[in-house]
């Protein structure tokens, strides 16, 4: 009984190898692709000049990092161990400058609101309009910023230009 069974078994395996194994080729190929993108990140976080880089431009590549490494898909969990762990740290090691960045930027933006609702009640009149003018320029001058607080400091400053346009228009209509 037992022969028989297990001939009927592996005869019903036969398909599932073929499968099992271009599975099983497919997840040492996904397991090259992340070390791929583990050296190329390496390369970019060692060699970048944090100094003078353009911000905009390394949030993109983390995006890029996490999307293609969620393409890569699936591994083998025993192998893909070790190269997950390089994967977070070099993500650590990028976006610590980054929230740094944001960190600084927020706080400039901050100023800029402060700045601006020190504006509303300024005399001169005019002269408060053109400093919020100046201002303004100086808000899309501020490099990346966390979306949610970014939102919240432009909707504090939206409504400090506001007050101090809706001056203009009050003495206008005066």
């Amino acid at each position: 009984m037992w022969t028989r069974f297990k001939q009927a078994s592996d005869k019903a395996y036969e398909p599932c190898k073929t499968y099992f194994k271009a599975k099983s080729g497919l997840k040492q190929a996904n397991l090259e692709k992340r070390k791929t993108i583990c050296a190329e990140l390496e390369h970019f976080v060692n060699g970048a000049d944090w100094s003078t880089i353009d911000w905009k431009a390394v949030e993109h590549i983390l995006q890029a990092a996490r999307q293609e490494w969620k393409s890569a898909w699936p591994v083998e969990f025993r192998d893909n161990r070790q190269v997950q762990k390089q994967f977070d740290e070099l993500l650590k090691k990028l976006e610590t400058p980054i929230d740094d960045e944001r960190r600084k930027n927020e706080a400039l933006k901050l100023a800029i609101v402060e700045q601006a609702q020190a504006l509303i009640s300024h005399e001169p009149l005019q002269e408060a309009m053109s400093k919020a003018k100046a201002l303004q320029t100086d808000w899309k001058a501020i490099g990346i910023t966390r979306h949610r607080e970014d939102r919240k400091l432009w909707q504090a400053f939206r409504k400090a230009c506001d007050d101090i346009f809706a001056r203009r228009d009050t003495e206008r209509s005066e």
